[in-house]
């Protein structure tokens, strides 16, 4: 599914040079979408790529910048929230490993 979560606004302010000088303030929006997608088993897979890695989980959280509870609630597919694709490609990354996460 996919729904609209938030939207970002900025002030911009615009200058013409020139004898008159003319200060124009505009409001930009951008529309940020989500698109929420179920892996059944990627949890499970994480944990079978950490397992087969010979660092600890101390070491691969660190490298990560996720925190060892984070990791864990991940492996047992027990978040509050979805996990973000960027959490996803930091584990991929540090395990050196495809956990077939694919948005098309």
């Amino acid at each position: 599914c996919i729904v609209p979560v938030d939207i970002l606004v900025s002030v911009c302010r615009h200058y013409t040079l020139g004898p008159e000088r003319l200060t124009l303030n505009a409001v930009q929006v951008k529309r940020v979408v989500e698109t929420v997608a179920e892996f059944p088993g990627l949890g499970e897979r994480i944990k079978s790529a950490r397992e087969a890695d010979a660092r600890s989980l101390s070491q691969i959280c660190r490298e990560t910048g996720i925190s060892r509870s984070y990791w864990y609630q991940l492996e047992g597919e027990d978040l509050r929230s979805p996990a973000t694709e960027e959490i996803i490609r930091k584990v991929e990354s540090a395990l050196g490993v495809d956990l077939g996460v694919a948005f098309d």
